[in-house]
């Protein structure tokens, strides 16, 4: 076992992924997608009042600087194909 997986993955393979939380757990795309529709609606809205809707909205907390990550990770290309096209 050890074998096939040096062989399928080199060192790497070996060693235990990241703990944690592997994606959003607050922050879910129908979250988000409230959040960039209020964005829409008023861009002068900043992530702390973001974050306030958020918790009006879902009952959830979340921090105004983890709304900013998002909203980024939402901006950024997935692809590179995109990133020339975007």
């Amino acid at each position: 076992m050890i074998a096939a997986a040096l062989d399928a993955g080199g060192p790497a393979a070996l060693v235990p992924g990241k703990p944690g939380p592997k994606g959003p757990r607050k922050l879910t795309e129908e979250v988000m997608e409230f959040v960039e529709q209020l964005r829409h609606d008023n861009a002068g809205l900043r992530s702390a009042q973001l974050a306030e809707a958020v918790q009006a909205q879902f009952g959830i907390t979340v921090h105004p600087r983890s709304v900013e990550k998002a909203l980024a990770r939402r901006r950024e290309p997935r692809t590179a194909e995109e990133a020339h096209h975007g």
